[in-house]
């Protein structure tokens, strides 16, 4: 089986100037859990998902540091913090959005998506055809084709 049979080839996209207020209803009222991010003519440039809006109300997680003289030394790599306060911060898809999402052609097979979800732990593929978004698998997409009969 490839990503073109398998795929929802009707996808709800946004724009990166669309709000996150917009975003939150669009993924609640059509009870899905992410929208890819596009250009104006299709093209691909990221994706937002349910997991980003929850940042957005959760209470952020500070490094780890020891004051030293006039300066800190952080105890840990402070970009996970940098990250959560870019997405607390976002006003727009563009703002928050994961850029550089793995993403499958039509052609992929179910090997090569099941491996790629598996390695990257992704709960999606956005499936992309002369650079633009044609369709989405999802986890139960693929579990639905291990049903016998």
């Amino acid at each position: 089986m490839t990503a073109r049979e398998i795929m929802t080839s009707r996808v709800i996209t946004v724009t990166g100037d669309d709000t996150v207020g917009d975003i939150a209803r669009l993924l609640s009222t059509h009870r899905i859990s992410a929208v890819p991010v596009v250009d104006h003519d299709g093209h691909l440039l990221g994706i937002v998902t349910e997991a980003d809006l929850v940042t957005r109300a959760a209470r952020p997680h500070l490094p780890r540091y020891l004051p030293f003289l006039e300066g800190v030394i952080f105890l840990e790599n402070p970009r996970h913090f940098e990250e959560e306060i870019r997405r607390i911060l976002a006003v727009t898809a563009g703002q928050i959005m994961t850029a550089n999402v793995p993403a499958v052609a039509p052609q992929a097979t179910l090997e090569e998506m099941a491996t790629l979800m598996t390695e990257h732990n992704l709960t999606r593929l956005v499936v992309v055809e002369q650079e633009r978004v044609v369709g989405i698998v999802t986890r139960a997409d693929i579990v639905r084709t291990l049903v016998p009969g």
